[in-house]
């Protein structure tokens, strides 16, 4: 399913091959099938494969029943009774915000992303709102990591960073950390942003007979019994690879 942007006109393409395309009429719907808009006549000639149906940008707006991404979709009947329907969804154009939803602007991860081998998906997107969602899912997965790391200074000593502590980080707190955990952690966020992008492709190598794999600075060998995101709230072995020096493994167990 497509995802467009809250108020974009959108053009949609409808298979139609086999139809007989007399008496069309388009309609948007929610995801219940309630009629949002009536979008007038289809017309076309037997024989097309595609029909273009524009949905007005008036029309693309979140409803109160709405969470993250509205779901629609456009449905087209015909007067012989066949009706076909193409789901999609509209989201807010949520920016990127440094320690809001991102350790970096848009222009920086483009740049910094330009510069790392391995992220082939972040590099070839072109639509701008996948990149930034895809970066704000990498930021929302990476925060909530246990890391930890040493302050410098006269009298160094080791810090954490949890989902707690990263609720209230502002950017000038950010600039205190140290520089290698700061790079670390951009280049964790592109890493993941970009295998959100590719989709699990992890046991599709393992069946090709790939063992290893290089994705900027992290070298990952692949394993049959390996899992992709154990114990690490979702974020790749790729990512964590990255993080590895930074990473709080340890366990602790508390009263009830």
């Amino acid at each position: 399913m497509r995802i467009y942007p809250e108020g974009a006109a959108i053009l949609l393409s409808l298979d139609v091959a086999g139809i007989d395309l007399a008496g069309g009429s388009a309609t948007l719907r929610d995801e219940h099938g309630d009629v949002l808009a009536d979008l007038g006549p289809v017309t076309g000639a037997n024989g097309q494969e595609k029909i273009e149906v524009l949905v007005p940008a008036e029309h693309n707006v979140f409803l109160p029943s709405d969470d993250e991404v509205g779901v629609r979709f456009l449905r087209i009947s015909f007067a012989s009774g066949v009706r076909t329907d193409l789901p999609f969804g509209i989201e807010r154009d949520a920016p990127l915000r440094e320690m809001e939803n991102s350790f970096m602007t848009l222009p920086r991860a483009v740049v910094e992303a330009a510069r790392m081998v391995g992220l082939e998906d972040f590099n070839a997107e072109e639509d701008e709102g996948r990149l930034k969602a895809a970066l704000i899912e990498a930021y929302r997965r990476i925060t909530q990591l246990r890391l930890t790391y040493e302050t410098t200074g006269a009298r160094p000593r080791w810090e954490s960073l949890d989902a707690r502590i990263w609720e209230d980080f502002t950017p000038d707190a950010f600039t205190i950390l140290p520089s290698r955990l700061q790079r670390a952690l951009r280049r964790a966020q592109l890493t993941e942003a970009s295998e959100i992008l590719r989709g699990n492709a992890y046991a599709s190598k393992i069946a090709a007979g790939i063992q290893s794999e290089t994705i900027g600075e992290a070298s990952i060998t692949f394993r049959a019994d390996a899992s992709i995101s154990s114990g690490t709230h979702g974020v790749s072995t790729y990512t964590m690879a990255v993080l590895s020096e930074f990473h709080d493994t340890t366990i602790r167990i508390g009263r009830a």
